[in-house]
């Protein structure tokens, strides 16, 4: 590794350079299993399956709320990938992650609202709330530091 005769050499003996490989590599397959999108998905499916009394109410619900919280999000971010508004799809560079952000808190209020219009379960409708504060928070914070949407 070319980066590691930069690292001072108490560190060298602290990690080895492989391990250090395979933590990396580690937290790169986390980070995409925990992908925000997919995390998203999860919760939302579990809510609409709690809160659904029957099969086509599953599937309502989940669409409703699936749609604001991670494909529509999902499909605008590699809409901006595609037409090179953004660098890359992680939003590397903290000043392109405003435009997304604010795209991000209007699909959880749009969401929230169709949840509330449908007469979702409370529950969902509070999720989905919950995910507008955040982002809400998260998009105040990038502002100043650049962190992980992992923290949505």
């Amino acid at each position: 590794m070319a980066g590691s005769e930069q690292l001072p050499p108490a560190l060298h003996s602290v990690v080895p350079i492989k391990n250090r490989r395979v933590w990396r590599d580690l937290a790169r397959i986390l980070s995409t299993v925990f992908n925000p999108f997919l995390t998203a998905l999860a919760l939302f499916s579990i809510l609409a399956h709690i809160g659904a009394h029957d099969t086509f109410e599953f599937w309502r619900l989940l669409f409703a709320s699936t749609f604001f919280i991670s494909l529509a999000p999902m499909l605008y971010v590699f809409w901006l990938y595609a037409s090179d508004k953004i660098s890359d799809l992680d939003m590397s560079v903290r000043a392109e992650r405003e435009l997304v952000f604010t795209a991000f808190v209007i699909f959880d209020a749009l969401g929230a609202s169709t949840l509330w219009l449908i007469h979702a379960p409370r529950l969902l409708i509070a999720s989905m709330l919950g995910y507008l504060v955040s982002t809400l928070v998260v998009q105040y914070i990038t502002r100043y530091w650049k962190i992980s949407t992992h923290a949505i």
